[in-house]
């Protein structure tokens, strides 16, 4: 799995080391379904780097 992030028309892709099924991915939700550790686990990694991304964000524009 892949994170892209596009800020000021540049684009950055990080990779989260995680790999599902495709049909295991929700698209609306960016999430993998279901509630089994495999998917909490993936979905916990997909929400910690999107908060560093924010974080990160903020600290450089100040």
């Amino acid at each position: 799995m892949r994170i892209t992030v596009t800020v000021n028309k540049e684009r950055a892709e990080f990779g989260l080391k995680k790999s599902i099924a495709p049909k295991l991915w929700n698209e609306s939700e960016q999430r993998v379904k279901g509630k089994s550790a495999s998917a909490d686990d993936i979905n916990a990694a997909i929400e910690k780097t999107i908060k560093k991304i924010a974080e990160t964000t903020t600290y450089l524009s100040m």
